[in-house]
This record gives C-alpha cells, structure tokens and sequence, in this order.
C-alpha cells in the first residue's frame, strides 16, 4: 500500500512536471493526516510546483487521496481514476496535461488496493 503524507511536498518533488505552468485548484480529500484535507492552487512546471492553500476560487480537480497516491506512483492512470469516480475534473481542461503528469507504469504489488 502506498499513500501520500504531504501532498504539498510530494508535489514539489514530482519527477514528471510539464515543461509549461499548469496552474490549477485541487481539492484533496483526506481522512488522514488532517494537512492533506484541504483546497490549494497549485502551479506546476519543470523544476517544481507552487502550492497556495486556503484559495478560494473554484475548483478544477477533486480526488481522494487515495486515488492522488495511485496516480503519483503510477498504478493507475488518469483514464482509470476518471471512470471509476475518483478524480473528477471541472471542463476537461486539465485530462491531457494530468495524463502526461501521471503516466501508468509497472509497479511490483503483491496486493493491489
């Protein structure tokens, strides 16, 4: 099993930002630690993101953190996320820049979650 701790961290240090700003509002929702459970603006670009917390405009993105976990380390992609509820993303706008973010890949689970 895998989850994200800090997603503000874990999103500054992702290895695969896109070359342009992408800026965008993500709501995470998380149970557990209560940091996670918040709405933020988040920049991202090549060489890092920018995270802003408490922004009040309107939403982009909505996922589980649980599903944000997956999607980091790649055991689902954005396709799969989408179809089964568990990111749900204002006008489509963001699909192709979050499909090249979080490209699926092989990972060695023996019990996937």
């Amino acid at each position: 099993m895998v989850r994200i701790v800090d997603v503000g961290t874990a999103l500054e240090y992702f290895p695969r930002l896109p070359e342009q700003s992408i800026p965008f509002m993500m709501r995470v929702e998380a149970p557990l630690p209560a940091e996670n459970a918040h709405v933020c603006r988040i920049d991202v670009q090549r060489g890092g993101a920018t995270i802003q917390r408490g922004s009040p405009a309107p939403l982009d993105l909505n996922v589980g953190i649980s599903m944000l976990s997956q999607l980091y380390v790649g055991v689902h992609s954005v396709d799969t996320a989408k179809r089964a509820g568990d990111i749900v993303s204002r006008g489509g706008v963001l699909r192709e820049p979050l499909k090249k973010m979080f490209l699926p890949q092989h990972v060695a689970l023996r019990a996937y979650f």
